[in-house]
């Protein structure tokens, strides 16, 4: 486990395939339209981030470009401080253009810290890295994201996915 300030040493790692596009896709819906998350307050802006939350646990963060949802980022707590990862998708025209991370730019202004899953794609993995190679890539309290997963935390989001 890493100390308050320390950079976390191991790089993060594909561990887990491909993920489901129509899943993924899903989370760009409309608020309360999606079908893994359901109720939410938020309302989704023409240009730029929105954020979505659900009294379950759920914080989604949504880029739009001229009115199309684009890229999302879904951050999942039980306190409304510390954060997890759930998933995180860009369309495949959209990538690498940093969108995700601003996305994470703006979750991170909402949560003391924000860990990353342990379920990551390839591409998951490589966005993972990027991030916290960045200066000031980490949270708020300066405490590194860690790569670990406990029981309950798979019993309570399961596998979850990153996918940029």
């Amino acid at each position: 486990m890493s100390g308050k300030g320390e950079r976390q040493s191991v790089p993060f790692k594909k561990t887990t395939g491909e993920s489901d596009d129509a899943s993924m896709r899903d989370l760009l819906a409309d608020p309360s339209q999606s079908k893994s998350i359901g109720e939410e307050s938020g309302a989704l802006k023409d240009d730029g981030i929105s954020k979505l939350v659900s009294p379950f646990g759920s914080t989604r963060y949504v880029f739009s470009k001229n009115g199309e949802p684009i890229s999302v980022l879904q951050i999942m707590s039980r306190d409304g401080t510390t954060g997890r990862i759930a998933n995180v998708f860009t369309v495949p025209g959209s990538r690498r253009q940093g969108i995700a991370s601003k996305l994470m730019g703006a979750a991170r202004k909402d949560f003391d810290s924000i860990e990353h899953s342990e379920s990551l794609t390839a591409d998951g993995a490589e966005w993972a890295n990027e991030i916290e190679s960045q200066p000031n890539s980490t949270t708020r309290n300066s405490t590194p994201p860690k790569q670990t997963q406990t029981p309950e935390f798979k019993r309570w989001f399961g596998n979850s996915k990153v996918v940029d």
